[in-house]
């Protein structure tokens, strides 16, 4: 005789996380996020830990948007 035993399923049926809320910042500093003066979406929550690398005020992402035009 086999046994029969409770198989759990491998992937969880709970309900997907929520996509991260994106921001468009400038990159000021060469890192994985891009070039200097790059203009990249990054998750929001992380804007305050790259303080200094990047920088998320609207007239920043337009000048930096501005150079790539030249």
């Amino acid at each position: 005789m086999s046994k029969k035993t409770n198989v759990e399923p491998l992937l969880d049926t709970a309900a997907p996380l929520p996509a991260p809320e994106l921001v468009r910042v400038r990159v000021l500093a060469l890192c994985e996020h891009g070039n200097c003066n790059d203009v990249v979406e990054i998750d929001a929550a992380l804007v305050t830990e790259l303080e200094g690398v990047v920088d998320a005020d609207p007239a920043a992402v337009a000048y930096a948007e501005s150079l790539k035009k030249a």
